[in-house]
């Protein structure tokens, strides 16, 4: 299914408005809102398909107790209790221009599962509270202290379908880190990339030299297209429904293209089969080197040279990322640890090729081509962006952010623009090959 950009329901002139905002700021007033969007303003005779992941149920949330952005990075701020609420869609995790960006099909849950009902979410009326957690998220997720949690829970049941509230809504409510197996994970590939470098004074983080994001905005305990026997309670999509999904998300609306043709990574790692097959149906005609054929064990995508050719600017500068496709970390732990040789084989290749190279001025990854006005620009400040003597717009020209106009769309947007529609051009006038039999985004390629 192809649709244009230009049909997404807005009103002319919040199109026009948004439209001359750069793409990282975008992406955000778009992002946030758009679950609840999808099941309020749509055909009152026809369910929304992502709508479906509302069945999911309900989830302890909260805000930030103060007005405005934190004024310190990090997600730990003092928090008012929301309730029980559904969860909000999520942007891109880190730094925009963080050279290595890590791939999923749609984030994760948490508090579905039993042993988590203590997870706590944010859901943030203000745009800049959204904005300054995904930028400041890094390998840590927030929780309700469990012993706080069980005490003001007393004798009563907990889980995603039960409304009630944990405690009194619009109180105080205590908070604290979470660290997220997966994100570990991530640090430790940075931690061992630094040391087969002999980077002795490496800052290497989460969140500042990888980010992290997914091909579908919305979170699931599971991309489910069937049901699971050992949790058939578990809500299933349906073939019309992960259709609908993934033209709605991926194709009409192109969050995740759109961020990924702002951020230029260097280096992607695709995580786990699904989410593989996923990526190689939706990029296959713009893969190049050793691209992994259906019939392809799994085991040996990690031998092959795979490059993501995202285009060239218009200095003729011609920009790719390598593709490392990798077992889930903590779905396929086993798998994983056998392989994570072959993973940082692939990494220090790329910084052996200085196509990642140590910024020893900051201690961190220099960062990809393109400007980012993500965190500071005329309008608002999230935080001081550490990198702005690096930015180097699209065009070749050194520069600090431009100024946000009314008037004009971004040059910088423009060249964007330009390159994913050349991009996805490329993939359209492909013809149509079997997709491997497992994916379930085999519909992307639209």
């Amino acid at each position: 299914m192809k649709r244009s950009l230009a049909r997404t329901k807005r009103p002319r002139a919040a199109k026009r408005l948004i439209s001359v905002l750069p793409t990282e700021i975008e992406l955000a007033i778009e992002v946030m809102p758009c679950q609840a969007d999808r099941r309020i303003y749509e055909r009152a005779d026809k369910k929304h398909p992502c709508a479906y992941f509302a069945s999911w149920g309900v989830y302890h949330s909260y805000r930030y107790r103060d007005s405005g952005p934190p004024q310190t990075t990090g997600i730990e701020h003092p928090a008012i209790y929301e309730g029980k609420t559904y969860l909000a869609p999520e942007i891109l995790s880190g730094c925009r221009k963080a050279p290595i960006m890590a791939v999923g099909i749609n984030p994760n849950l948490p508090g579905y599962w039993a042993g988590s009902r203590n997870a706590i979410n944010p859901l943030f009326q203000d745009l800049l509270q959204y904005a300054h957690y995904f930028r400041y998220r890094a390998i840590e997720k927030l929780q309700i202290p469990e012993a706080k949690y069980r005490t003001m829970l007393g004798d009563r049941k907990d889980n995603p379908q039960i409304r009630d509230p944990l405690t009194k809504v619009d109180s105080e409510i205590p908070i604290e880190p979470a660290t997220v197996s997966m994100y570990q994970i991530y640090q430790g590939l940075l931690d061992s990339l630094a040391k087969e470098m002999g980077w002795a004074s490496h800052q290497l983080t989460v969140g500042e030299d990888l980010s992290y994001g997914n091909m579908v905005g919305c979170p699931s305990a599971k991309w489910l297209t069937s049901r699971d026997k050992n949790h058939p309670e578990m809500p299933v999509m349906s073939k019309a429904t992960v259709t609908g999904v993934v033209s709605e998300c991926f194709h009409l609306r192109r969050y995740f293209l759109r961020q990924l043709f702002q951020s230029f990574p260097a280096i992607l790692i695709v995580l786990s089969r699904a989410t593989a097959d996923a990526f190689l149906a939706a990029m296959g005609p713009n893969l190049r080197g050793e691209v992994p054929q259906p019939k392809d064990s799994a085991a040996s995508w990690l031998d092959k040279r795979v490059f993501l050719a995202y285009g060239k600017t218009p200095e003729g500068k011609r920009l790719s990322a390598r593709v490392i496709l990798a077992p889930h970390a903590t779905g396929d732990p086993e798998h994983f640890q056998l392989l994570r040789g072959k993973i940082m084989k692939a990494l220090v290749e790329e910084a052996r090729a200085r196509r990642i190279v140590l910024n020893r001025m900051t201690g961190h990854l220099s960062r990809t081509l393109g400007q980012c006005e993500f965190c500071t620009n005329s309008l608002y400040s999230i935080g001081p962006c550490d990198y702005v003597s690096e930015l180097k717009p699209l065009s070749g020209t050194i520069g600090v952010p431009q100024s946000l106009s009314r008037d004009q769309i971004p040059p910088e947007k423009t060249v964007q623009q330009k390159m994913l529609n050349n991009f996805l051009r490329r993939a359209a006038s492909t013809p149509r090959t079997e997709s491997l039999s497992s994916s379930q985004f085999r519909i992307l390629k639209g």
